[in-house]
């Protein structure tokens, strides 16, 4: 069904294109011969005509000629509209070019007169024509500044998007690549100033930029005071285990520095039920657990 209407279609069109390229080229003769057997056979017709379809014929024809009328007068608008433009817009490119040309003794003289002028006008006017401008300028003032803040924060958003994506591109995983030529705390993306800042909760000195809630999560937790014995009499040096320990105070750090780790395995007895040296596996190494004395210490 599709292609049968497609070719009444483009036989139509044919037909059309034929009859436009005949009349083309008819004489002068010919066009007032057909125009006359037109006028003939529409009076004919309109003779023919019962009321309703005379009075129906007549209002579709003064449908036609309003909305012809109305599209002509919209066409002539459009068109004058353009003319007054593009004249405005010859005339405005005109006057920049011109003040670009101008001295700076020129651009003065012609601050001045305008200056001038908008006092003259601006002391003319009536209190009512005097709100009306003032609420123009605020409501051009506003409309400008939200303008400008949506324009400085779309830039912003686009600035911090670009920054964390180079970011993220820069350190990824840098901790398990670190280079020890490489001095990061110069690095601009790493800048977290000084250490200078003082948290407001634990009071423990923070980085300037570092992120909050990193020493004791903004107050949730809550380190007990340490008890000043024993750590008060070893630090002294009056008693002999205190030069000990002030003495050896190093190896005791590497010593103590093994706290730190967690053992997965702790091994006390052999399989026999024998007690022996603890020994215990720290990520799959076996360390031996050794009694700090003087003679080793």
């Amino acid at each position: 069904m599709p292609r049968k209407k497609s070719n009444l279609n483009n036989a139509s069109t044919r037909e059309a294109r034929r009859k436009r390229i005949k009349r083309a080229h008819q004489l002068a003769e010919q066009i007032e011969s057909r125009n006359l057997a037109q006028r003939i056979s529409t009076a004919e017709g309109h003779a023919q005509e019962s009321q309703e379809q005379c009075n129906e014929r007549l209002q579709e024809n003064i449908i036609r000629t309003r909305a012809a009328g109305e599209r002509d007068i919209a066409t002539s608008n459009a068109t004058e509209k353009s003319n007054l433009n593009n004249a405005s817009s010859k005339g405005s490119r005109r006057k920049r070019v011109e003040r670009a040309q101008q001295l700076p003794e020129q651009i003065e003289t012609r601050n001045a007169a305008q200056r001038i002028r908008t006092a003259e006008s601006r002391a003319r006017e009536s209190q009512e024509q005097r709100d009306e401008r003032l609420q123009q300028n605020i409501t051009r003032t506003r409309v400008a500044r939200e303008r400008n803040i949506a324009t400085v924060r779309a830039l912003d958003r686009q600035r911090q998007r670009i920054s964390r994506s180079l970011t993220r591109a820069s350190f990824v995983r840098l901790a398990f690549e670190y280079a020890p030529d490489i001095n990061y705390s110069a690095h601009s993306k790493i800048a977290i100033g000084g250490m200078d800042k003082v948290c407001q909760y634990c009071h423990a000195l923070k980085f300037r930029n570092e992120a909050a809630g990193m020493c004791c999560a903004s107050g949730k937790v809550v380190l007990s005071p340490l008890p000043p014995e024993p750590l008060l009499s070893l630090l002294t040096g009056n008693s002999d285990d205190s030069k000990l320990f002030l003495r050896k105070i190093r190896k005791f750090n590497s010593c103590f520095q093994m706290t730190s780790f967690g053992a997965t395995k702790i091994c006390d007895r052999a399989s026999d039920g024998r007690n022996f040296e603890t020994t215990f596996k720290i990520q799959g190494q076996v360390y031996h657990k050794n009694r700090i004395t003087d003679a080793n210490a």
